[in-house]
């Protein structure tokens, strides 16, 4: 792990889907203070613009994960963590957006009205959360960051604090994520 250390006195961020959402700013913010960065599924012209901060970059394209593009199995999360560690030899700070995509439509609406397909859909938002995470931590805990000085920031919905109608599996799968997430933190901390 010493010799792993040495290769970056840098930060070194995973950021998946690093293209969506909100992580294209996360990411120049990341790069504009000295982070180095693996980039998972990056936007066009994302690369030269954060290589033009500064940050030295491993790019991890959306297809080169054995699984979907959006979710995240646990084979898919072993591969973005082994990346990391290969080109930096250490974790300080994730980014992790899943399971954007998850299902390939919206799954609001009234419970009766459900088709089955929506019921089963819930489970992807806490799995891929689960999957990340087991990845994740126990890198940065090699790292030395495991207890208190890595961060990880997992993109979920406000949806799951509190219940609203029409929006009850949509909100019961971000508030098992977010649970999840909280008892996490707790756990490692």
């Amino acid at each position: 792990i010493e010799r792993a250390r040495a290769m970056t006195d840098r930060r070194v961020a995973l950021i998946h889907n690093a293209g969506n959402y909100c992580n294209p700013g996360v990411a120049r913010r990341l790069a504009k203070s000295g982070h180095d960065l693996v980039l998972h599924a990056p936007r066009a012209g994302m690369v030269e613009e954060l290589e033009a901060l500064g940050a030295t970059l491993e790019v991890i394209a959306a297809d080169e994960l054995p699984d979907h593009e959006w979710s995240c199995t646990p084979a898919g999360a072993a591969l973005l963590v082994e990346r990391t560690l290969k080109r930096f030899g250490r974790l300080d700070a994730a980014a992790l957006l899943p399971p954007r995509g998850w299902y390939p439509g919206s799954i609001r609406g009234r419970l009766l009205d459900a088709p089955v397909e929506h019921i089963e859909a819930i489970g992807g938002y806490f799995e891929t959360t689960a999957h990340m995470l087991r990845a994740v931590i126990p890198a940065m805990i090699e790292s030395g960051r495991g207890q208190g000085g890595g961060q990880i920031l997992v993109y979920t919905s406000d949806s799951g604090a509190r219940p609203e109608a029409g929006w009850c599996l949509y909100g019961a799968a971000r508030a098992g994520q977010n649970f999840l997430v909280q008892a996490v933190a707790l756990e490692h901390a």
